[in-house]
């Protein structure tokens, strides 16, 4: 009741703003659209019940064949750090920190 009073359509031959026809036509597309698609699934009712159960089997399938670990089986063993220092650090005394950090986390063979 009350979008009538507020939202009141055209009267006589006014012509509705360009912007509200727009989506109306829209609208109404995607009605026949959602029709069309309604219409044909409850045609074909048996070709999409089996299409739900393969898409079941699909999942159940997938679920068993991919791979669930969290590192991958072709893990090569490289480890990767970032090492900060003061902003002011000369070159040489970085570079040593970099082998002295090296040395420690190098597996002993």
């Amino acid at each position: 009741m009350l979008r009538a009073r507020v939202l009141k359509g055209p009267v006589g031959e006014e012509k509705q703003f360009f912007v509200l026809r727009w989506f109306e036509a829209m609208f109404e597309g995607w009605r026949r659209a959602y029709q069309w698609s309604l219409d044909w699934v409850l045609r074909y009712r048996s070709f999409m019940l089996m299409m739900t159960f393969a898409t079941i089997a699909g999942t159940a399938w997938l679920y068993v064949v991919v791979p669930k670990g969290f590192f991958p089986a072709e893990d090569a063993g490289f480890l990767f750090g970032i090492i900060e220092a003061k902003t002011d650090i000369a070159f040489d005394s970085m570079t040593k920190l970099q082998r002295k950090i090296a040395t420690i986390y190098t597996p002993a063979n």
